[in-house]
């Protein structure tokens, strides 16, 4: 199959062929589609490993092999599980707190890969509050804290790292603001003196001098991370894609794993496009996402105990369905890959 642009199709477009990997059309010539969201979280560097697979050329190995096409995606984290369930994408990237939920709700879905590991949530302050604070949580007591929305994963981030520091969640001023550009808006008008935000945009605003990192879920921290995932029934219907995208997944982890502690050489590895779209703020992204990046594809018994505890505890689950989570992390397509991940 000839190599193409690997921008991302639109949802409108991925969606013409209706099946989980549909032929297009009635003739037995016509390119079979696999459709791949990222959920959110597209150009970040906590898609480190599959903008590698993407980069390194490895997704087009999988398309010359089965003759499929793969069309990439990024779509709304609200919208991503009922996506994958309707069949509007049929491989999903997403977060730890967005599977458990939808784990709660009914959703019958498999993991392929654990892609990273932790949040990747960051709390950034102003910088202007360094010098005095620091990174003493303790001091934001009557700050007031910002985040997307109540029973989001930044908002789990905060509760996990205020209680961490003593302080009493329930009782600090708390602010929900929506959308990114809002929040960061926020923080620099002084509406907010502390975000939880994504570690590719703390990184961008760690690089600009807006603010400061107070707190980074990447360390201190033992909670599995995301990555792709897919309904069972449509890897029961095509079980060799479905490995060989784990196949190919891994080799990009590989390939990350011999510089992963070089942000200029890892950057390297991805596509050009996504390159020139990162480069700036990249280096203090990764200085934040570089702890996340220590997992071989395995979700680790011990990491998904302390993740549902942390779900449970300071998450949108309730204790009562902690029982309905214990399956969501599957190791079996990596366990019966050819390709092991060697982890630095």
């Amino acid at each position: 199959m000839m190599r193409r642009s690997r921008f991302a199709a639109s949802v409108a477009a991925a969606t013409l062929c209706l099946g989980l990997v549909a032929a297009c059309g009635g003739d037995d010539k016509d390119t079979q589609v696999v459709k791949f969201g990222t959920a959110g979280i597209q150009g970040t560097a906590v898609l480190a490993a599959h903008l590698t697979t993407l980069g390194q050329g490895y997704y087009d190995e999988v398309e010359n092999e089965f003759g499929v096409e793969i069309q990439f995606t990024d779509i709304d984290p609200s919208a991503a599980i009922q996506m994958l369930d309707s069949g509007s994408v049929d491989v999903l990237s997403t977060a730890m707190d967005t599977y458990a939920l939808a784990r709660v709700k009914g959703f019958d879905f498999q993991t392929l890969v654990e892609g990273w590991e932790k949040p990747n949530i960051a709390l950034v302050a102003l910088k202007k509050y360094e010098k005095d604070r620091g990174d003493d949580l303790a001091a934001f007591k009557d700050a007031s804290w910002g985040y997307p929305a109540p029973g989001s994963s930044p908002e789990a981030v905060s509760n996990l790292a205020a209680t961490r520091a003593g302080l009493d969640w329930e009782s600090v001023e708390k602010i929900a603001y929506g959308q990114l550009t809002a929040g960061v808006a926020a923080l620099e008008g002084g509406r907010i003196d502390i975000i939880a935000i994504d570690v590719g945009n703390a990184g961008k605003m760690v690089a600009n001098g807006t603010g400061y990192v107070v707190y980074n879920s990447n360390v201190g921290t033992e909670i599995v991370g995301g990555g792709p995932s897919a309904k069972a029934s449509w890897i029961k219907e095509n079980p060799k894609v479905a490995q060989a995208l784990v196949d190919a997944y891994l080799k990009g982890m590989n390939d990350l794993q011999k510089v992963v502690d070089d942000p200029e050489k890892v950057l390297a590895l991805f596509p050009k496009n996504y390159q020139d779209l990162m480069r700036s703020g990249f280096a203090e992204s990764w200085v934040i996402a570089r702890p996340a990046q220590r997992t071989d594809g395995r979700f680790d018994e011990s990491q998904v105990k302390e993740t549902i505890d942390y779900l449970t505890t300071y998450g949108s689950v309730d204790k009562k369905d902690a029982a309905l989570l214990e399956g969501i992390w599957d190791n079996s397509l990596v366990d019966t890959s050819t390709v092991r991940v060697e982890v630095s």
